[in-house]
């Protein structure tokens, strides 16, 4: 993104019983605006996702498909003056309404420069998602990167390369292991707490761990 001087717009589902809808794509459209990408302009339904844009046009009638029509125009408007890499994370928690728009904007953004990337945990994807998916994969530009986790050696030679060179002592790489189950975002997380906590410090020109006091350790909260 940075090398073609592209910009990164991020939103992300969350898992809650009852969620926004919508929500993502009104993150995306928020840093769309606060970045300045699209001129100001009187939008109907925009607003509603998106406060900032303004107040609604007067004859606004809360109409889903206005709503669509108009987030396709502001990603084609703002794509016009970058390119834009548009990133949706955690969909395996969506909402049906975040699913509907991105299916719509699928059938209609073709020419612009624009990447959408989704990132979904599969095994945390339930019920509509799943079918929701399996239509998205049959779309002519759909690609998928399966990432696996991390197995014991692989984390022994991350934390090899985080930790300078210096290879983790046996009980740190065994704490990686066992809270993070070779997930790479919780081990980075996991390495980041036990910073934070001191239990990993850097002293002397190098790095030790400490094992908990008690001999019981929790899961971060970082990770929780």
């Amino acid at each position: 993104v940075g090398l073609r001087e592209g910009s990164l717009l991020f939103g992300r589902c969350v898992e809650a019983d009852v969620s926004p809808p919508y929500g993502p794509w009104a993150e995306i459209v928020a840093a769309a605006h606060a970045a300045g990408m699209v001129p100001p302009q009187l939008w109907r339904e925009l607003p509603r996702l998106v406060p900032a844009l303004g107040e609604p046009a007067a004859d606004a009638t809360g109409s889903r498909y206005d709503l669509l029509a108009e987030l396709e125009e502001y990603l084609t408007r703002a794509a016009a003056t970058r390119p834009l890499l548009v990133a949706l994370d955690d969909m395996q928690w969506a909402d049906a309404a975040t699913w509907d728009a991105l299916e719509y904007l699928l059938g209609r953004l073709d020419r612009q420069r624009l990447l959408i990337c989704l990132t979904i945990r599969a095994e945390d994807l339930r019920g509509e998602g799943v079918e929701r998916r399996r239509r998205l994969s049959r779309h002519p530009r759909f690609g998928e990167l399966a990432l696996g986790r991390l197995t014991r050696d692989d984390l022994a030679q991350w934390l090899k390369s985080a930790l300078g060179g210096q290879p983790p002592s046996a009980e740190l790489l065994d704490h990686v292991v066992t809270f993070t189950e070779g997930n790479p975002l919780f081990a980075v997380q996991t390495l980041r707490a036990l910073v934070d906590d001191g239990r990993l410090r850097h002293d002397a020109g190098s790095w030790a761990f400490a094992a908990a006091a008690d001999g019981i350790d929790a899961l971060p909260v970082a990770v929780g």
